[in-house]
């Protein structure tokens, strides 16, 4: 792992917000960045951290992105 704590994040968001029997199968199966996105933000944590944790996400390698979505920092 390149960025343990993201992941660290991303699992438990899931966890949280759809328990963890579902949260493995996602994590296994694959899901859309829109679910990622509204676990993060459904989470107790503030929209602002849950921003900052995407684009960490989107840039760490640790996950599978298809289609490759180059740099965060471009993306509008």
């Amino acid at each position: 792992m390149r960025d343990p704590n993201t992941v660290a994040v991303i699992v438990n968001a899931l966890r949280l917000v759809h328990g963890d029997d579902l949260a493995r199968v996602m994590l296994n199966d694959g899901l859309s960045l829109a679910a990622l996105i509204d676990a993060l933000l459904l989470s107790p944590m503030k929209n602002r951290d849950a921003i900052k944790q995407i684009a960490r996400l989107l840039s760490s390698g640790d996950f599978i992105v298809t289609p490759d979505f180059g740099s965060v920092w471009h993306l509008k």
